[in-house]
């Protein structure tokens, strides 16, 4: 299947009912052990979940754009590379590693939206645990929503040897959080369409909402003479 044109910003949505519930996940969250929760707890934990599942709202946007590496000249930091994905230039090993044998890349940011944020500060007074029920089972959902986007990715643009990598998030291993000032300056207006904005501090609201990279594996070697 063809790839989109280079830096064509595409819209995706899903209603609640397609995301796959992982409770045990939004267990985790919760730093509930691996015995799970009580009677009470879990009834609690249903009660929520049906609020959150109301309110949630899953939108996303995405772009791909060919990757290339070049020599770190300029600064020396990076071990191997830097990484040009189109919209940022990235000093990043941890990237690297990940996205070495990739030709490109998708980027994305994906949100459910205010609701989850909404019922954490309602439900505040009503029970100590709600808040932080609320709080797991909001980053399951927005993590069970982004394997869906992955999923759908993977659908509409796989097959005839391109594969993919797992996402990958700015903030994890030396992928500066900064580059979210980079992805924020690329979606501009698409972002706001879907209630999506960076603050100062470099945290998103609405707070369940995640962006990341895709590594694109088509079989061609990244445009660059370095990488090889």
């Amino acid at each position: 299947m063809q790839l989109p044109k280079s830096g064509t910003i595409l819209y995706h949505h899903a209603d609640a009912s397609a995301l796959t519930i992982d409770l045990p996940q939004s267990y985790r969250y919760m730093q509930i052990g691996k015995s799970g929760p009580d009677e009470e707890l879990k009834n609690m934990i249903d009660d929520a979940l049906a609020s959150q599942l109301e309110v949630c709202r899953p939108n996303a946007i995405y772009s791909y754009f060919p990757l290339s590496f070049e020599e770190d000249v300029s600064s020396g930091k990076c071990k191997h590379y830097l990484i040009d994905a189109g919209f940022s230039r990235i000093c990043s090993d941890s990237l690297y590693k990940h996205i070495k044998d990739c030709s490109g890349v998708f980027l994305f940011a994906a949100t459910i939206g205010v609701g989850s944020d909404r019922l954490a500060k309602r439900d505040r007074l009503k029970n100590r645990a709600l808040p932080m029920i609320h709080q797991g089972l909001g980053a399951m959902l927005v993590e069970v929503y982004c394997d869906l986007l992955e999923q759908y990715i993977s659908e509409s643009y796989g097959g005839d040897g391109v594969s993919f990598a797992t996402r990958y998030s700015p903030g994890y291993g030396d992928f500066s959080l900064s580059h979210q000032i980079d992805v924020f300056r690329f979606f501009g207006k698409a972002a706001r369409d879907i209630g999506l904005s960076l603050n100062d501090s470099l945290l998103m609201q609405p707070t369940k909402s995640v962006t990341a990279l895709i590594g694109v594996k088509d079989g061609s070697a990244p445009a660059s003479e370095l990488h090889k």
